[in-house]
């Protein structure tokens, strides 16, 4: 209920999961589809460390341009050669 309310209303929209449970295959599989029909992008983190990790990530890229991540060009001739 709570994904459906989001609609369109963010471009970049994550479902990020901890996995903690030894027996994840079913729920993993309902969350994978889960994400796909609504545009979500799935981020599986194996321990908390990692998905604080990942939520430290996203703070620190907040409106800021994508050029910062992209791969740089070489302008040296020596590297177009």
């Amino acid at each position: 209920r709570r994904i459906a309310e989001l609609k369109t209303d963010f471009k970049l929209r994550i479902l990020l999961v901890l996995v903690d449970v030894e027996d994840n295959t079913n729920v993993l599989l309902f969350l994978n589809r889960l994400a796909m029909i609504q545009n979500f992008t799935l981020l599986l983190s194996w321990s908390e460390e990692e998905a604080a990790r990942y939520l430290e990530t996203f703070k620190a890229f907040d409106g800021k341009d994508a050029s910062l991540i992209q791969k740089r060009e070489q302008v040296n001739f020596i590297d177009q050669v």
